[in-house]
């Protein structure tokens, strides 16, 4: 889809568009991941690597859970999530 009709159908100025897409590609986009090894009798993770791409790095998790974290997200929000999965597990 080209800029101008993202702007369209967003219904967004050219100029909002690329001010926004400006700030987020200055932001930081990097937090480090800690998992707990597996409990006992979980659901082996897929060997298959994440996939990484502009719309963001898909995460495969236990139990046949994934999650897809978009460019752009907040790095605490996805600590916090990934504490709330851990504890759940």
């Amino acid at each position: 889809m080209t800029v101008a009709a993202f702007c369209r159908r967003a219904q967004l100025s050219p100029v909002s568009f690329f001010a926004w897409r400006r700030k987020l590609r200055a932001a930081v986009t990097f937090a480090e991941v800690k998992l707990a090894p597996p409990a006992a009798g979980a659901l082996p993770v897929p060997a298959e690597a994440p996939r990484v791409g502009a719309s963001g790095i898909e995460v495969h998790l236990p139990a046949g859970r994934w999650l897809m974290v978009r460019p752009g997200f907040d790095p605490q929000t996805l600590r916090d999530l990934l504490a709330a999965l851990e504890a759940g597990a």
